[in-house]
């Protein structure tokens, strides 16, 4: 099961912080629950055990607690399909709501969708909560409900999940790179080299055909070793990556061979 740093912290206001990790303990456990029941089932007038279903177990489980230790919110992630995960049991404690902890639940679970490999996911949103997911990229599929299941009209909302590979990580580094190209080997901009994509795990350029094409059609002879040349300092954006303290960085590559361009 796919586990964030134990502790996150979120700043509250200047002097408070909320730290987000993974109920572990039993006595853990029994707070997350019973918050569970207090926030979602209590005002429903349900009894304790309506909070919890059976696939709690093969659950990702998320808390936020405050300085002092106590419960501010919760949230679950259950992988109920080959890519698809559903969030459920979401809440935040009415005294900290409107303070960022909701979403920050929701980006925590739908990390932990990604890394799991989801294509996207999926909520069963009270009518309350609809706008909430909507700013989040939630698109609302319509009303699941009937006034004979449940008083709370509920409604069927669906994220697509951008894999791993799909998202620019440190976009500031590529822009900085790519400037420093233009600045420093002006051919670079002539040729249209652009930095397209860096993962983490790839770093990938793009040359237009047009504008960098001899009389007889083809790229001229350096133009491709020229190319790799700038993969190859985009190499050290991916090395500088891993270096750096306190962030989770996987493994750098290139869509290029790193070998010198000579």
């Amino acid at each position: 099961m796919t586990q964030l740093p134990g502790r996150l912290r979120v700043t509250k206001e200047s002097t408070t912080m909320y730290h987000l990790r993974v109920p572990q303990t039993a006595e853990e456990l029994e707070s997350y629950y019973q918050f569970r029941w207090e926030m979602l089932r209590k005002p429903l007038h349900q009894p304790k055990g309506s909070e919890r279903d059976a696939w709690d177990a093969m659950a990702h489980h998320q808390m936020v607690v405050d300085e002092e230790g106590n419960l501010v919110a919760v949230g679950r992630l259950y992988i109920n399909a080959e890519n698809e995960a559903s969030i459920r049991f979401m809440a935040v404690h009415p005294s900290v709501q409107d303070k960022g902890l909701g979403t920050l639940m929701a980006m925590t679970l739908e990390s932990v969708a990604r890394q799991e490999g989801v294509k996207r996911v999926t909520c069963s949103a009270r009518e309350d909560a609809v706008e909430f997911f909507a700013k989040l990229g939630f698109v609302n599929q319509g009303e699941i409900t009937t006034p004979t299941t449940t008083p709370i009209r509920h409604f069927l909302m669906i994220k697509p999940v951008a894999s791993l590979d799909d998202i620019l990580h440190r976009g500031d580094w590529c822009a900085q790179l790519q400037q420093a190209w233009y600045q420093h080997i002006p051919l670079s901009e002539k040729m249209g080299v652009r930095i397209q994509q860096y993962t983490g795990q790839k770093f990938i350029t793009t040359m237009p055909e047009a504008g960098n094409q001899n009389p007889h059609h083809t790229l001229f002879a350096r133009q491709p070793v020229f190319a790799r040349y700038l993969n190859r300092m985009g190499a050290y954006l991916a090395d500088a990556a891993r270096a750096a303290p306190g962030r989770h960085h996987y493994s750098g590559g290139c869509a290029y061979p790193l070998q010198p361009a000579y």
